[in-house]
């Protein structure tokens, strides 16, 4: 009577332990596969086929009503199902909710069926609108490439005209060049001319007359 009051305290508090973490021992004969009036040791897994639950869920119940866990040779973690928790299912546990059908109001889809062709002719009119622009643009850029092509052959015109202007600027100079040099000889030579006249009259002036006369005669 002592011996096993002692099992059931010992076996409570294990229950009591594992809730917050698995207790790593090796599998007992009395405990693994079945054993402790038809309680299994089964994977979470294994255990949600068995219940019809999800492996989440198998964790959470496990942990809510104390079932004893623990990790097997193959590294898995598993969990002692009593006898009485619940009938085997044949069919696989489906994880996923299935959606559920809503009826729609027709109202509410006459509404959004014209806001959606409202769309529609926006879309069209900006579309349109769009096209404009772009026709507009290439026309711009076209007038801009005549003007600038203008621009360029007015300017051609004008440089052509400068160098002509500066070329005849350029003879000009020359020819005044030319002419200054031409003034300037013509000036050395009546001064020199000058200077001979000067000479001669000044020799004049200095001659005796009766040689003035012989020579006269």
């Amino acid at each position: 009577m002592g011996v096993r009051f002692l099992e059931a305290g010992v076996e409570g508090f294990a229950r009591v332990d594992s809730a917050r973490t698995f207790v790593h021992c090796p599998p007992t004969p009395r405990d693994d596969p079945v054993s402790r009036k038809g309680d299994v040791w089964l994977t979470y897994a294994e255990a949600g086929q068995r219940l019809g639950v999800s492996p989440e869920a198998v964790r959470a119940k496990a942990i809510r009503r104390g079932w004893r866990r623990q990790h097997g040779n193959d590294g898995k973690a598993r969990v002692r199902l009593p006898f009485d928790a619940g009938e085997p299912v044949d069919r696989a546990v489906n994880t996923q909710s299935t959606p559920v059908r809503k009826s729609v109001d027709p109202a509410l889809v006459h509404a959004l069926e014209g806001h959606v062709a409202s769309l529609k002719t926006e879309n069209e009119r900006l579309a349109a609108a769009l096209e404009t622009l772009k026709a507009e643009l290439a026309a711009a850029n076209a007038r801009a490439s005549e003007e600038s092509a203008s621009v360029e052959a007015h300017n051609a015109t004008l440089k052509a005209d400068i160098e002509k202007l500066e070329a005849q600027l350029a003879g000009a100079e020359t020819r005044a060049s030319e002419e200054s040099a031409k003034t300037a000889q013509a000036i050395a030579a009546f001064e020199t001319l000058a200077q001979r006249l000067e000479a001669m009259a000044a020799q004049r002036a200095i001659k005796p007359w009766w040689q003035r006369l012989l020579r006269r005669a």
